[in-house]
């Protein structure tokens, strides 16, 4: 976002959504700059990204309103489930992916929300 002035994992999610009509939650932030990535060795991808992300502020209350409200609504024995696409636009280690599903579905799992989390990547470096 710093270098290019966008983000272009969030333009292709945005567009994924609108083409197949489903809805576009940003629930991820990234509240510190990592740095890029590019230069730096598996380990140290892992290590970087995995305290990277946070959930935004009413991320649980989105998520809620379209388990719950929504035609994107899965009900099952009183639980609440949600299927989330997460999309990033290059797999080099994967590290940024598994950093963002863990802290989805620790916060999911906290708030009583079983999440199935698929992850779709532009390209492969």
């Amino acid at each position: 976002m710093t270098e290019r002035g966008f983000n272009q994992a969030q333009i292709l999610a945005e567009e994924l959504a609108r083409r197949n009509k489903l809805p576009f939650l940003p629930l991820l932030a990234r509240p510190q700059d990592t740095g890029k990535q590019s230069f730096k060795t598996k380990k140290e991808r892992t290590d970087t990204m995995y305290n990277a992300f946070s959930v935004v502020p009413g991320m649980t209350e989105l998520i809620k309103h379209f388990v719950l409200n929504g035609d994107f609504q899965h009900k099952m024995e009183k639980h609440k489930y949600v299927t989330v696409l997460l999309v990033d636009d290059i797999y080099t280690t994967g590290s940024t992916l598994q950093a963002c599903a863990r802290v989805l579905g620790e916060k999911a799992s906290e708030e009583g929300i079983h999440m199935t989390i698929f992850c779709l990547t532009l390209a492969r470096s």
